[in-house]
Parts: structure tokens; sequence; C-alpha cells
């Protein structure tokens, strides 16, 4: 069985997100090829130089397990953010150091949005939004609205054939 990693330090977290913002453009480029891949991939590595350099007698990390880390930080700060939103009550939700980085260095970027007027912070007043066309918001309820059918087809005009020219008689 594979021997446990040893945890980051508060340290190794700091150097591991401030190196992450300063590789950002090539990590989040767009391009999908083998070359961008591979950039990707030495950004990451970097990365976790940058983090090994910043402790030597700690242990030293390889760029994959720079990359784990840094997701699982930024999925943990943005789990404590939705679970901040959530309606209901209970003690408010502190975000470490860390996790505030985290979120900081990605603001911005696009995610989901929740209900309009759907958290208990706010007292939603009437209002209507259109969340998707068969979806309507309206006054704290979701309504399902019937798609448009055309209930009387157009006619078909005798003197015109399918392909749309003019049909002449004979």
């Amino acid at each position: 069985m594979a021997k446990r990693a040893a945890y980051f330090s508060d340290l190794d977290l700091q150097v591991l997100l401030e190196s992450y913002d300063e590789e950002k453009g090539v990590i989040m480029r767009k391009c999908n090829t083998k070359a961008s891949a591979i950039l990707r991939n030495k950004a990451w590595q970097r990365i976790a130089d940058h983090v090994n350099s910043c402790n030597p007698t700690a242990p030293k990390r390889t760029g994959e397990q720079v990359k784990m880390k840094y997701k699982n930080v930024v999925q943990t700060a943005n789990r404590k953010r939705a679970d901040s939103r959530q309606t209901g009550s209970g003690p408010p939700i502190t975000f470490t150091p860390v996790e505030e980085l985290a979120l900081n260095i990605n603001a911005g970027r696009p995610g989901m949005e929740g209900i309009p007027g759907g958290t208990s912070s706010e007292s939603p007043g009437p209002s209507t939004s259109t969340v998707n066309p068969l979806v309507e918001y309206q006054d704290g309820v979701l309504v399902l609205i019937e798609p448009a059918t055309n209930e009387h087809p157009p006619e078909a005009d005798e003197n015109i054939a399918m392909d749309g020219s003019e049909r002449t008689e004979v």
C-alpha cells in the first residue's frame, strides 16, 4: 500500500496559490493541443519547484501533487462559499486565509448563481425573472411554461409545389 503524502503547511499553500496566480495565464489558456498540455504541465512543475524551495526540509512535491492540492483547496473554498449562501441559520462560515486567497484568485470566473431572491437574508419581493425559456421565477416560485405550439398549421397553397416553385396548370 502506498504511503500517504505529507500534509501541506500554511506556508506551502500560500506559496502554491501565489505561484499559481503567476502561472494562471498558461494554465487557464483555452487551447487544447498537445503543446499546450506540455506547457501546462511545465507550469505546474514550476509551481511545485517554488513550493519545494520555500521549505527545503519538507518532502518534495511533484507538479501533479501540487495541481491536485490546488484543486482541492479551491473546491473546499467554493463549497464553503456555497454553504454560506444557503438558507437557514447557524454560525457564520469563516474562511482560512488560504481559502480567501483561492477565492480572490478565481474571482470573476464563471460560476453558478442561485435563484434570485432565494436566500433567507433577503426578503423576496414581488418579482419575475426568466431563467430558462420554459421556466419562469415569479414571486418566489418556479413556474413551468408550456412551449408554444401551432394549433393550426398553415394551409398549403394548391398552386405551390413542395420545393416552393409555383405550379402551372396545363
